[in-house]
């Protein structure tokens, strides 16, 4: 099969065609998404040259964009719309999870761990990944380094360990100054309370 295909988006509060150019990174509600960067013009839309890569392209983003008010096709280079189905995807279920802290292996019990965030990409859906920024210690190089993504939160940990090694340290979770803090609020209530006279009797007082 000879030519080239582009995927179109068709979106209603933009007028004319929207061509796909390449994947990017973005925050969603403090989730890391992977996002379909869309452009106006042709000459730097994305080609391709394989139809499987850009059918699977197209039904990634129809079943992540399934309740949104706009079209997604594929053309080829003569603007002709390409394999279309007669069914589109199911729209995806509602995604409830929420941020977790995991242990590595060596760390259980120690209160030390990754943060992992609930993460979407069009190739996998649903899975987990672990930022840097998120990692203490490697806060200095979060702008410059890859987000690390596992199909379970336990695998997007032990991904991010094998992949940046001994730069990432395992730390505290988020929270955990928070609820030493409550912790240590409520003993010392409790202390205070212990130290407060009782009621004198009549006979005791002088």
């Amino acid at each position: 099969m000879s030519g080239h295909f582009y995927l179109i988006f068709n979106m209603p509060s933009q007028a004319g065609k929207l061509y796909f150019r390449r994947e990017a990174e973005k925050l969603v509600a403090g989730r890391a998404v992977i996002v379909p960067e869309i452009i106006a013009d042709l000459q730097q839309a994305h080609k391709f040259f394989n139809r499987e890569s850009v059918e699977a392209r197209r039904d990634q983003y129809r079943e992540q964009y399934a309740r949104e008010n706009y079209e997604i096709f594929i053309e080829d280079h003569q603007g002709i719309r390409k394999f279309e189905r007669e069914t589109r995807p199911e729209f995806p279920t509602e995604d409830t999870r929420s941020v977790c802290f995991v242990q590595p292996d060596g760390f259980e019990n120690t209160g030390l761990g990754f943060l992992v965030r609930p993460a979407i990409r069009p190739a996998e859906g649903y899975c987990w990944c672990v930022r840097a920024s998120d990692v203490p210690s490697m806060a200095d190089r979060a702008s410059s380094t890859e987000t690390i993504y596992g199909d379970t939160p336990i695998q997007a940990v032990e991904r991010a360990v094998a992949t940046w090694g001994v730069l990432a340290v395992p730390s505290p979770a988020p929270w955990a100054a928070e609820q030493d803090a409550a912790e240590a609020k409520r003993i010392l209530e409790e202390f205070r309370k212990s130290q407060r006279p009782g009621r004198m009797r009549p006979g005791n007082r002088s």
